[in-house]
């Protein structure tokens, strides 16, 4: 869905060395001149939320996104990652593109360990969000992945 633009935005394209800073500048530019923007829908909500408890991961495919900056700005997106996606069946886990081992969850810490397989040694924080279920990984540090989302994290969201 497009967000609606007032007439002073529709009058104020920016040119391509200022692309980067269309929101900002779109927003200051019909300031000064007295009228209002309507802005845009942000294209995640996710980012920086705190997640609510999980009390189980349930069963199914979860697939990764990469959280990370949108080009040319300072906002935050979600993108593909080269995570794909994991399926979670009880205490066993599957990357189609790298083969399947064993997991544990912990509820009281909220972390899913990777026990064996091409994904061992790695831990993900479980979380919940507007989006739904997720497990969220750092490639960073594959051991510990933090208290909350940050910028090159893993987001794998339970799809239904």
């Amino acid at each position: 869905m497009k967000a609606e633009q007032s007439p002073c935005a529709e009058r104020l394209r920016p040119s391509f060395f200022a692309a980067a800073f269309v929101p900002l500048m779109v927003a200051i530019a019909c300031s000064m001149l007295g009228t209002t923007v309507r802005a845009a829908e942000p294209q995640s909500r996710n980012s920086g939320v705190p997640a609510a408890k999980v009390e189980a991961l349930p069963d199914g495919e979860y697939a990764c996104q990469l959280l990370a900056y949108a080009p040319g700005t300072w906002l935050p997106q979600y993108r593909p990652s080269v995570m794909g996606s994991i399926v979670l069946r009880g205490s066993t886990y599957e990357r189609r593109t790298s083969g399947k081992g064993k997991t544990r969850f912990d509820v009281k810490t909220q972390r899913l360990t990777f026990l064996d397989g091409p994904m061992r040694g790695w831990v993900a924080a479980a979380g919940r969000n507007s989006t739904g279920l997720f497990v969220r990984l750092r490639g960073r540090s594959p051991g510990e992945p933090g208290d909350s989302p940050k910028i090159g994290d893993d987001l794998c969201f339970l799809q239904h």
